[in-house]
């Protein structure tokens, strides 16, 4: 926006009154909130560039701290906004669109948070394509742009991988790391795990497996404290080490067969980006249930008599959704209580009909 756009806008804001509109005039109230954080955020970005050059002369203290302690916001939003600026130096396209309230602040952050470990080849491979994600991020939500942006670098990532004789996941695990330490103001303590993406989900399967057992014995304790419950008993009995963990992997064919290309799913099936060699791995080493929906293997649909999810339902869902399948909802997966009652029969037999057209299989390492 220009100065006559903020101005316009801001008229608009200051004219309006929330307590009584209608829902379609609240969206567009909301509609104008975005286009001014936008701007905001783009201003943010000229403050960072100019406070960098004024350190760098000795006449100023960082961008970061500039913004925490003049713009009143967190360590956290001022560092956010820090890393903004270096995206749009080498994204230029973001800051305009950013300005323009075209792109949000969260998109730019997805950026930066995607690019925060390539090394500067792998950044210019990335930074290469911005055309094509400006024009993404002008029509996706900011979750949907995340995960796009983490792909690409991913692909890249793997791209160069695959080109020398580093193991991706070899490097993952070496990098994993775990920190405790105590926060002064609470008295709280505080671990900080840094786990590969198999490791990490051979624990929660076990910590899922006990917060699934005590939520069948315990319905008064809130979730986030049965979590807790099941984690330390896990870690304390463990479970984590002895139990045979199963491990879902989603990967469509061409991908295991020939390594990444444009489309390819490689990822375990709460999302988590994972190496191709590591899904070889996986199937070398595992007992593998390819999950057909709704094919001639095991039959998904077990009729209006069956409550809740057969395993193999289950592991048909997990294969489909990464959250709870009702609209808006984000509970993940795991936290969901599976079922297909009668009034969902014709729901269930809609989701399998739109899942026989996916081109990924779901593999399973017990």
């Amino acid at each position: 926006m220009d100065d006559n756009g903020v101005r316009n806008t801001l008229d608009v804001l200051l004219a309006g009154d929330p307590d009584v509109m209608d829902r379609d005039q609240l969206a567009g109230f909301v509609t104008q909130l975005g286009r001014v954080r936008s701007w905001c955020a783009a201003a943010e970005v000229r403050v960072s560039r100019r406070t960098r050059q004024l350190a760098a002369e000795g006449h100023s203290e960082s961008a970061a701290a500039l913004l925490s302690d003049a713009g009143r916001c967190s360590s956290k939003d001022a560092h956010n906004a820090s890393e903004r600026e270096t995206i749009c130096g080498a994204m230029p396209s973001f800051e305009d669109a950013l300005a323009a309230g075209a792109v949000s602040a969260g998109h730019v952050d997805a950026l930066a948070a995607a690019t925060r470990n390539l090394n500067d080849q792998l950044l210019a491979e990335f930074v290469a394509c911005e055309a094509d994600l400006l024009a993404d991020a002008g029509n996706q939500r900011v979750e949907v742009f995340e995960r796009g942006c983490r792909d690409l670098a991913r692909h890249i990532a793997a791209q160069a991988c695959a080109n020398s004789d580093v193991d991706e996941l070899d490097q993952q695990r070496k990098n994993s790391t775990v920190r405790k330490w105590t926060d002064k103001m609470t008295g709280m303590h505080k671990t900080l795990l840094s786990l590969d993406p198999v490791r990490d989900t051979e624990l929660w399967t076990a910590v899922n497996a006990k917060l699934a057992s005590l939520r069948q014995t315990d319905g008064d304790t809130p979730f986030d404290q049965l979590q807790v419950e099941a984690f330390i008993a896990t870690v304390a009995s463990g479970d984590a080490v002895s139990r045979v963990p199963q491990v879902g992997v989603l990967i469509d064919y061409h991908t295991i067969c020939d390594g990444l290309h444009a489309n390819s799913i490689c990822e375990l099936d709460n999302g988590t980006p994972i190496p191709v060699s590591t899904a070889r791995r996986l199937c070398c080493d595992a007992n593998v249930f390819p999950v057909v929906l709704a094919g001639d293997g095991e039959v998904l649909d077990v009729g209006q008599s069956v409550r809740t999810a057969t395993p193999a339902q289950r592991k048909a869902l997990r294969a489909m959704h990464r959250t709870c399948a009702h609209p808006g909802c984000r509970t993940v997966v795991d936290d969901c209580r599976m079922h297909s009652p009668m009034h969902d029969q014709r729901w269930f037999a809609a989701q399998i009909g739109v899942a026989q057209h996916l081109a990924h299989a779901a593999l399973y390492a017990q």
